[in-house]
């Protein structure tokens, strides 16, 4: 599996681009060569959600 360096995401082997956001993966790390790679989720931001109620 090669871990996608900008987003994290595991593709397969064979992909030269990430599947989710079409990063170039010939400069991320395979899972296999690397074993201090963390399987969460970078990048993942929090969003606010804001309800305005007017009385």
């Amino acid at each position: 599996m090669k871990i996608c360096s900008k987003c994290g995401f595991m593709n397969d082997n064979g992909d030269n681009y990430c599947e989710r956001c079409g990063q170039d993966l010939n400069e991320s790390e395979s899972i296999e060569n690397n074993n201090s790679i963390s399987l969460e989720e970078p990048n993942k931001k929090k969003k606010a959600f804001y309800i305005i109620v007017q009385v």
